[in-house]
C-alpha cells in the first residue's frame, strides 16, 4: 500500500517531475545543500541583495524588503528541548554569507506586504539553488508551503534529506509527534507533525485523519472534499493513507483537540513508511 500511496502523492503533486529525478539522483546520500537544486522554470526577475536585516528580512537594491518565502524557523518551545535565539541566528548568518552583494532571481508571491512591510518572494541563485533549499537541507529551517510558491518539489526533497540526516533541528526532535500532548500548548503556531494515520473518516461536508481513537481529544487532520479532490483526486485515495506515517505542516488550531486544517500542496508528505 505504501508505494501506491507514494506514487499517487508523487503524480498529484509533482510539477516538474524531471526536477524530482535529477534533484534524488544528486542526493541519494544526503549530499550538501548544494546537490539540491531546483530544474523548473518561473519568472524570476535578477536583482542585487543590498542587505540582511535579521533571519526573515533582506533587503533589495531596488528598496524591497523580502521575507524569503519557503521555510519558517520554529521558536515556540517544544518538549524536551527549547529552541531559541541561537537558531535565528544561524539562518542570519547564513543569509549574510550567501546573499549580501550577490545579484538572485527573485520571484515575488504576493504584492502586499506584511506587517513589517516585506514582501514574500522565492530567492533563488543562478544555478538552481535556492535559500530556501540551503536551509532546509542542512536542518536550520522547516518547510513552509505557499500556494504559488515554485520548486515544491525540491524543497520537499531537501527537508526529507535535513529529516533523515538528522541535521539541525531534526537532531532535536522539531517535529512534534502526533500523540505528543503538549500539541496543546501550541495552539495558533505554525507547527511540523509527523504521526501514523490510525483512520479516515470520510463525511458528506469534511474529511478527516485521525491520529489517535477519540478524534475529538487526539490530534486530527482536517480536508475539505474540494481540497481531498485537489490533492488525492478522490476520497479513495485518502483512504489509502490508513496506516501510512505522514508528516503535516500547518497553524495548530483548536477543534476538540489539536487540529491541523490541510488546504494546500506541501502541507502534508508521505515519502515512505518509515518512522
Amino acid at each position: 500500500m505504501a508505494a501506491r500511496v507514494h506514487g499517487a502523492q508523487v503524480m498529484i503533486f509533482a510539477r516538474k517531475l524531471v526536477a524530482v529525478c535529477l534533484a534524488l539522483s544528486a542526493g541519494t546520500q544526503f549530499g550538501s545543500a548544494q546537490d539540491v537544486v531546483c530544474y523548473e522554470q518561473f519568472a524570476g526577475a535578477p536583482v542585487e541583495v543590498t542587505r540582511v536585516v535579521d533571519s526573515l528580512t533582506v533587503e533589495m537594491s531596488d528598496g524591497r524588503m523580502v521575507r524569503p518565502a519557503g521555510f519558517y524557523i520554529p521558536t515556540w518551545p517544544t518538549w524536551p528541548t527549547r529552541l531559541d535565539g541561537d537558531d535565528l541566528a544561524e539562518a542570519e548568518s547564513y543569509l549574510r554569507s550567501a546573499l549580501v552583494g550577490r545579484t538572485v532571481q527573485l520571484f515575488q508571491l504576493d504584492t502586499k506586504t506584511d506587517r513589517h512591510s516585506r514582501v514574500p518572494a522565492f530567492v533563488a541563485f543562478p544555478d538552481g539553488r535556492s535559500v530556501a533549499a540551503d536551509l532546509l537541507t542542512s536542518g536550520k529551517a522547516l518547510l513552509l508551503p505557499h500556494k504559488d510558491l515554485p520548486c515544491m518539489d525540491t524543497l520537499r526533497i531537501a527537508e526529507r534529506f535535513g529529516r533523515r540526516g538528522k541535521r539541525g533541528f531534526w537532531s532535536e526532535g522539531v517535529a512534534l509527534k502526533a500523540s505528543d500532548a503538549t500539541l496543546l500548548r501550541l495552539i495558533d503556531h505554525y507547527v511540523t507533525v509527523r504521526g501514523r494515520v490510525l483512520s479516515v473518516g470520510i463525511r458528506q461536508n469534511r474529511h478527516y485523519l485521525n491520529f489517535g481513537v477519540k478524534w475529538n481529544e487526539d490530534f486530527t487532520v482536517e480536508l475539505a472534499p474540494r481540497t481531498t479532490k485537489r490533492l488525492f483526486l478522490r476520497p479513495e485515495a485518502l483512504q489509502q493513507l490508513e496506516g501510512q506515517w505522514v508528516t503535516v505542516r500547518g497553524r495548530l488550531r483548536k477543534k476538540g483537540g489539536p487540529m491541523i486544517v490541510l488546504e494546500q500542496e506541501g502541507q502534508i508528505d508521505i515519502p515512505d513508511n518509515r518512522q
